[in-house]
């Protein structure tokens, strides 16, 4: 009898989970005049693997006449991937009263890494291409805006798409992700959106203290034009075509994976005698020349007591394209001998008759195209071929040197022709290096082997330089000779640059306050560091002088991925070869592309670019940069530049 009229314990509860619904549809029907408003965002976070490791969808109600905006602050545990790349890809949305009337009401972001008591943020957002760069004409990464709030921090959005950041991982971190509405055109939008513009970190060589009586180096800098590294017996080559090369790379210090900026030559050597990108000193196109702003190292040297002198024989670094700025003497012949150039540096030499120091600038020629040895030179290389595809400029325009329809045979042919002018070169190399011993030139001075540019035969497609970003174009030969043969007979693997040569000879010579804080060259003497494990990022950017092909630019991380994008928004890209990622480390031909299996890289890739792309614009302010003017060619230097391919 106790037990009747006892109802069972289950339908108790439902009883009270009808209850509470009812309560809470009370309690929301007593907020709704409040709680207008919604904020809703949805986070991920993947690995560099493709996983998902985190995701997370938040929503937060908040009224439209609220004072204080809500803020959501969204916490992810990263202790697991740390040392790993990571990609934040977050995404966010207003919806309610308080964007009536308002174009869009997006979630803006910020994100900051803790670990321990450091707490380091997470810049977001890409390049904004605003019309007003000649680098790019896209946007590299998510069109971002930022919204500062009264306490200074810049809050994050993107008006399209998710925001998104590839970061790496510090140890036993955190991300905190700080959320707040934004409405557009609404009672908010007083505040100014500003496209972001982040800003690469800037190295400055930094001088080395001399003692008292250590009086500075000469400076010598040897370029021989599209020397490839791996055409030299120092670099591996099993053809004799560099014996005075070896010998002086077997005293000095020898870089494997010295990388060029540029695959062709006027902006390439604007950055080794600048140190500056080129996005920066702007000499980009066929038409540019330097600008009077950018500071050359003939003009620093000078200005420190050096006597500079330059003797060149490529008609794209000649006085008409601002080229002969800070020097005592500028010696100029369009595909000039080395023999020529020898005799200039003899007379150079001998009219050194005080106790100051010298900079001298060569750049000889061969074995640039025309692939044009002399018969000795040839009979050393040639494998007996004897056909029509003779190395002239005819025959290798005849060719389509972009989509190459060659022979073996023909290509086996070119390449004999272009190891016997790099054997000519080497001979002027060691007539230039015994004229510095007989005038006592040698022993205590700076001295630069160096390329501008590579030249290809037949990888990726195309032939010679100036078309592509690949490997065969941008690995360049550097050995350097310190005084006193300090650091001789080291091999460095770590990856460098030519805008390290500017760092490295303000570094030796002792040279502070440059202007300029747009450098990012280091010094390159094994004593910095240079041969430390890691590697650091380096940049790469391509406005063909001829070819009907798209602007490229490219980098290559510090953990040796590399990526090469077209830098126009409509490029047609997708018959070219020489675009996309891979793995040089495993993968030195550059052949698998890695776009597709791992986009988490290739957009940490594009980050990067975007970060570089917007220096310029810092560099122009501190130094008051112009646009690169337009070089005014006479019709004599139009042939010059036509007989080398430059010009149709």
């Amino acid at each position: 009898m106790g037990d009747i009229g006892r109802r069972p314990r289950s339908v108790r509860w439902v009883f009270v989970a009808a209850g509470v619904l009812c309560l809470a549809g009370a309690v929301l029907v007593w907020l709704r005049p409040w709680a207008d408003s919604v904020c809703t965002v949805e986070v991920a976070i993947i690995t560099d693997s493709g996983d998902v490791v985190a995701k997370r969808t938040a929503t937060r109600f908040f009224s439209s006449d609220c004072r204080q905006l809500p803020e959501m602050c969204l916490e992810f545990d990263l202790a697991s991937l740390s040392g790993e790349l990571a990609l934040l890809q977050a995404y966010g949305k207003v919806g309610g009263r308080w964007v009536e009337g308002a174009n869009s009401g997006p979630a803006a972001f910020v994100a900051e890494l803790v670990g321990g008591d450091h707490v380091e943020p997470v810049p977001l957002g890409g390049w904004n291409h605003r019309g007003d760069s000649p680098s790019c004409s896209r946007t590299i990464g998510p069109l971002a805006y930022g919204l500062r709030d009264d306490s200074g921090r810049v809050f994050c959005y993107a008006v399209r798409g998710p925001i998104w950041r590839v970061f790496r991982v510090p140890e036993e971190a955190s991300l905190l992700l700080h959320v707040r509405p934004v409405a557009l055109g609404g009672e908010s939008g007083d505040m100014e959106a500003v496209a972001l513009q982040p800003e690469p970190v800037v190295e400055e060589a930094k001088a080395r203290a001399r003692e008292a009586g250590d009086d500075p180096p000469d400076v010598f800098i040897y370029l021989v034009d599209a020397l490839r590294a791996d055409h030299l017996g120092c670099y591996g080559y099993q053809r004799d075509t560099s014996p005075n090369i070896d010998a002086f790379a077997a005293d000095a210090v020898l870089y494997e994976d010295a990388q060029t900026v540029c695959s062709w030559t006027r902006p390439a050597v604007a950055s080794l005698l600048t140190g500056l990108d080129p996005p920066i000193h702007g000499a980009l196109d066929k038409c540019h020349q330097l600008a009077e702003w950018p500071v050359l190292l003939s003009e620093v040297l000078k200005e420190a007591g050096y006597r500079t002198w330059c003797v060149v024989t490529n008609p794209n670094v000649m006085q008409v394209s601002g080229f002969d700025q800070g020097y005592d003497g500028f010696l100029a012949k369009s595909m000039g001998s080395a023999q020529w150039v020898n005799d200039q540096v003899h007379r150079i030499l001998s009219q050194q008759d005080d106790d100051r120091p010298l900079f001298l600038y060569v750049h000889t020629m061969e074995p640039h195209s025309p692939y044009s040895p002399s018969p000795n030179s040839l009979a050393r290389f040639d494998r007996g071929f004897d056909g029509a595809c003779d190395g002239s400029l005819d025959a290798l325009q005849r060719l389509n040197l972009i989509s190459l329809d060659i022979s073996e045979a023909d290509l086996e042919h070119l390449i004999d022709r272009y190891d016997a002018e790099i054997y000519e070169a080497d001979q002027g190399f060691g007539e230039f290096l015994s004229l510095l011993k007989q005038f006592g030139r040698s022993e205590r001075a700076l001295t630069f082997f160096l390329s501008d540019h590579g030249e290809a035969f037949g990888e990726h497609g195309t032939l010679t330089h100036g078309i592509t970003l690949s490997r065969e174009v941008l690995r360049v030969p550097l050995i350097v000779r310190f005084p006193d043969g300090e650091f001789e007979g080291l091999r460095v693997e770590r990856r460098v640059s030519l805008v390290d040569v500017f760092a490295t000879v303000a570094a030796r010579v002792g040279l502070e306050g440059i202007p300029g804080s747009g450098r990012t060259g280091h010094d390159l003497s094994p004593a910095t560091g240079i041969d430390d494990s890691r590697n650091r990022a380096v940049h790469c950017q391509l406005s063909p002088p001829l070819w009907e092909v798209p602007d490229l630019l490219g980098v290559i991380d510090e953990d040796g991925y590399k990526r090469v994008i077209a830098a126009e928004a409509e490029a047609g890209t997708e018959d070219y070869a020489w675009l996309g990622l891979w793995d040089t480390r495993s993968d030195a031909g550059e052949e698998s592309d890695l776009t597709e299996s791992m986009p988490v890289r290739g957009a940490y890739e594009e980050q990067l670019i975007a970060e570089w792309l917007a220096a310029p614009q810092r560099v122009a302010g501190d130094m008051n940069a112009t646009a690169a003017p337009l070089s005014e060619f006479t019709d004599e230097m139009r042939e010059e530049l036509r007989a080398l391919g430059y010009l149709r």
